[in-house]
Formats: C-alpha cells, structure tokens, sequence
C-alpha cells in the first residue's frame, strides 16, 4: 500500500499548531524557541507555496516540525495542570494551548496511521 505521511493540508494544521505555541514561546529554552520560530519559517513556506507544489519532502519537513514541537512541549517543565496539583520538579506552568497541541498533534499523527477516521 503506498501512502502519504504528509499532505499540504498537515502543513496548514502544523503552521496553526506552532502558532499556538509562539504565544507560550518563552516557556521553552531560548535554543527550542530558536527551533520552533525557524521551523516555523520553513512550514509557512510550504504552506505559502500551495498545495501543487507540495513534494514529499515538504511532508518530511512537515512531520519533523510537528515531532520536534510535541517533544519541545513534553519536555517543558510542570506545576501540575490544575490548580493545587504540583510536581515534583516544577518550574514553569503548561498552559492550556500546548495541551491541546499536544493532542492536536497527536490526532494527526493518529489520523496518518489510520488508527482513527
């Protein structure tokens, strides 16, 4: 069976997705927040090109952006996504936008799979 991993219209939900994070992007270590400003550079250019010029590169770069954001979040530091919860080694809270890009990204990964419709 022969597949794409990626399609344009992934670009556009990753674009959004890195979107989302640039709001919290000084939660993240200033070299990750170099990484996910320029990857976000990249990803617009691929949106911007449109989807005829969609290659299958793009969606390899498409799907390095989205794993490099959703490792980016689960590496970040926690006081506990409710108030009153604490971790042991928090340091900076996880906001209720890199939750959902967390699960955002983990639907499109899922959707590409075809674990789900």
């Amino acid at each position: 069976m022969c597949w794409h991993l990626y399609q344009w219209g992934d670009a556009v939900e990753v674009l959004d997705l890195i979107d989302l994070s640039l709001v919290d992007l000084s939660l993240f270590p200033s070299a990750t927040q170099t990484q996910i400003v320029n990857q976000r550079a990249t990803v617009e250019g691929i949106v911007n090109a449109g989807p005829g010029s969609f290659t299958f590169n793009n969606g390899l770069t498409v799907g390095i952006a989205a794993s490099t954001l959703l490792t980016a979040v689960e590496n970040l530091p926690c006081n506990g996504f409710l108030p009153g919860i604490q971790a042991p080694t928090s340091t900076a809270p996880i906001r209720v936008g890199l939750i959902l890009i967390l699960v955002a990204i983990g639907t499109l990964f899922a959707k590409r799979r075809g674990a789900i419709a």
